[in-house]
């Protein structure tokens, strides 16, 4: 049977994204090296090359070493960054950040707008607003914008299901701001990107190659896993009667601070508004209600990490968001919490880390965009 023309179109589409992973990930860079280790054919090869060429994504570089046998020298081939570029932006309950970035991750501009408010509209135009402040920055033609956001993300179509932070609820978020900004927009939970930036530009070459889990906890407890070395990626809120049963949010929080406060009127927390910061300045002091706190949000933070733990075994597992203002202190009150759950010896086999970057559910949308449109992170 031939082939339909979509099914070859398709092949040839894999077919090319194929050939610039090779490039991209530096494994060969001639045209025979590629035939071989893709086992396409040479004249396959060449085409795709040349239509990789013509696009910019693929730059010459001069001639290589003729092999051993003699024979007319190879001409070498590179992965050109910067023949495309991406805007990830990574949206909060309180402002909407965006980068721009180059297909190997590397940044030349960044822009916060606030979020004034809740729902579809705020949440579109703060998009909008910070993907058309960084636009007179292209030197290149966009590719695609990510966007990573609280909540939970319908796979495949980049709608909105729920998300509580944000007042969303079955919004095509994906399918509006690709109407709007006339590029395709790709839309992930922020925790899952987060995972997913870690994982394609960020994570430390000291970390063993197994599964990586983000937790995020912002306003709300969010959990992102990325898959060793498939690369595939999930995540999303853990949100409603877990929330309510572990004792975690923000919300959930101030009151329990609320409780502490009203028989300690001498606490530095008094009169203060309450965010991380605060807390682990105020227990650095020595203030009784910080310490409280941090205890009581490492206990019931430590219920889902030594769950992620048990079923997942992770290799890495980072906390990202605003928790991460608490340092490395709380960390280590986090580790000892999940130990009593897990049992002796269990949590030494995690390397547990602060996620500091404030860009990093930016970089992850970055990730997905490239993902979706060339499949070049690896």
């Amino acid at each position: 049977m031939t082939p339909s023309k979509a099914t070859r179109e398709q092949l040839r589409e894999h077919n090319r994204r194929l050939v610039l992973r090779m490039l991209y990930q530096g494994e060969v860079n001639t045209r025979a090296a590629l035939a071989t280790v893709t086992g396409l054919t040479k004249p396959t090869v060449s085409s795709l090359i040349g239509e990789l060429i013509d696009d910019g994504l693929v730059l010459e570089e001069g001639l290589g070493r003729s092999s051993g046998s003699g024979g007319k020298r190879p001409t070498l081939l590179a992965f050109n960054p910067r023949a495309r570029h991406i805007v990830g932006v990574a949206v909060g309950s309180r402002n909407v950040s965006a980068v721009l970035s180059d297909l190997a991750g590397v940044t030349s501009a960044v822009h916060v707008v606030e979020l004034n408010a809740a729902g579809a509209p705020a949440v579109l135009g703060a998009v909008e607003a910070v993907v058309a402040a960084l636009l007179p920055q292209l030197d290149a033609p966009l590719l695609a914008v990510g966007v990573a956001i609280p909540g939970r993300v319908r796979p495949g179509d980049g709608s909105v299901r729920h998300s509580a932070a944000l007042g969303l609820h079955d919004e095509p978020l994906a399918a509006t701001l690709t109407k709007r900004l006339g590029v395709p927009v790709h839309v992930g939970n922020y925790a899952e990107l987060c995972a997913l930036g870690q994982y394609g530009y960020g994570l430390s070459e000291e970390h063993s190659p197994g599964t990586s889990a983000t937790m995020t906890l912002d306003e709300d407890l969010e959990l992102g896993v990325v898959m060793h070395p498939s690369g595939a990626h999930f995540g999303s809120e853990l949100a409603g009667p877990m929330i309510d049963e572990l004792r975690l949010g923000w919300s959930v929080l101030k009151q329990r601070a609320a409780a502490l406060l009203a028989d300690a009127p001498n606490s530095q927390l008094q009169g203060v508004e309450l965010r991380y910061l605060a807390i682990r300045r105020a227990a650095a002091d020595g203030d009784e209600v910080a310490r409280a706190l941090q205890t009581d949000l490492a206990r019931a933070l430590a219920t889902p990490l030594a769950w992620v733990t048990a079923v997942l075994q992770p290799s890495n597992v980072s906390l990202a968001g605003g928790v991460t203002d608490l340092g490395e202190g709380f960390l280590e009150l986090l580790k000892h919490e999940a130990a009593k759950l897990l049992g002796a010896g269990v949590m030494d086999d995690v390397h547990l880390s602060m996620a500091y970057s404030h860009r990093l559910g930016a970089m992850g949308a970055v990730a997905l965009a490239n993902l979706a449109e060339l499949e070049l992170v690896a």
